[in-house]
């Protein structure tokens, strides 16, 4: 069985063209995404309220490329998280990106943020991503633009 988000539509963590393409069968959509990300986004919405990722099923100038991306995408690290479904690009509607960085730092066990692994630090989104790195062992990865 898939995990579906329980807060977010696919639109709002897919491409706007892929979603086209496969809106007749979601299930292929989700499995796109790492669980853990759903698991995370769904925690940190819970937690600090209204939250965006793509936001152009709201408006017509909104953005496509803050959940996944596809491989041929030139926009972002050849080999981004977001293209293995392990990263999101988020805002709140209540909070700085700086804020929740800065309390995922003070508890990276606490349990909305137990999948984060990498954040990356002085941008105005809050990047995160569930990719493979031992926070236990090393602490957060954390990422510099």
């Amino acid at each position: 069985m898939i995990y579906t988000s329980k807060k977010f539509k696919i639109q709002e963590l897919v491409p706007l063209s892929v979603y086209t393409q496969y809106k007749n069968n979601v299930n292929i959509l989700w499995s796109l995404l790492d669980n853990r990300i759903i698991l995370t986004i769904d925690m940190l919405q819970s937690e600090y309220g209204t939250a965006y990722i793509n936001t152009y099923l709201f408006t017509s100038n909104g953005s496509q490329y803050r959940g996944w991306r596809p491989f041929n995408l030139s926009i972002g690290a050849h080999l981004s998280q977001h293209k293995f479904g392990r990263a999101v690009d988020m805002t709140f509607e209540n909070y700085t990106a700086e804020s929740i960085r800065n309390d995922i730092i003070q508890n990276p066990f606490k349990e909305p943020f137990i999948y984060i692994t990498t954040l990356e630090m002085n941008i105005d989104w809050l990047h995160l991503s569930t990719q493979n790195y031992n926070k236990e062992q090393s602490g957060l990865n954390y990422i510099y633009p």
